[in-house]
């Protein structure tokens, strides 16, 4: 009797974990308070970023503004990557070295200046107003390639007078 007790709350157990881990587990996760989507919700609120989504591949959507300027905060997390912002995306005066998790697209102004970037490898595809890059290491070369390659529709920003 006991043994078969036994057996039946091991069974149940592992049935649990199995539909647990076949289910929606990061939003179970969360639910616990763990894994990727709560660590980006709560460096979202650390930020105090508030109007967001966050997409099935954990990327973020903005529908404002996000100011992260002068915050010492090096380099953005592994586990964030921004993906449209809807207004302005200052991440100014930051000591980044690489801009990898800034947004693909930014519907106002992006600002990176005052950083140690070398490259403009991660910074957005679009940004419609004004792009800001002064006082940093890249290079006229670097600048010229990157807006070449985008859609940019505003006013730049660099410590170059002209980029020709």
């Amino acid at each position: 009797m006991k043994i078969q007790v036994l057996k039946q709350n091991s069974m149940k157990l592992i049935n649990e974990h199995l539909n647990f881990q076949r289910g929606s587990s990061d939003s179970k996760l969360s639910s616990l308070g763990i894994g990727r989507k709560k660590l980006i919700e709560e460096w979202l609120e650390k930020y105090n970023i508030r109007k967001y989504y966050i997409n099935d591949d954990y990327s973020i959507g903005v529908t404002s503004n996000v100011y992260l300027e002068k915050r010492s905060i090096g380099n953005l997390p592994e586990y964030i990557q921004f993906d449209i912002v809807d207004g302005n995306f200052r991440i100014d005066d930051n000591n980044l070295t690489t801009l990898r998790g800034c947004p693909r697209c930014v519907n106002d102004i992006f600002d990176c200046e005052g950083n140690n970037i070398t490259s403009l490898e991660f910074a957005p595809k679009y940004i419609k107003r004004e792009f800001y890059c002064r006082h940093t290491s890249l290079s006229k070369e670097v600048i010229k390639d990157y807006i070449d390659s985008i859609s940019f529709i505003g006013e730049l920003h660099t410590d170059f007078i002209e980029l020709e």
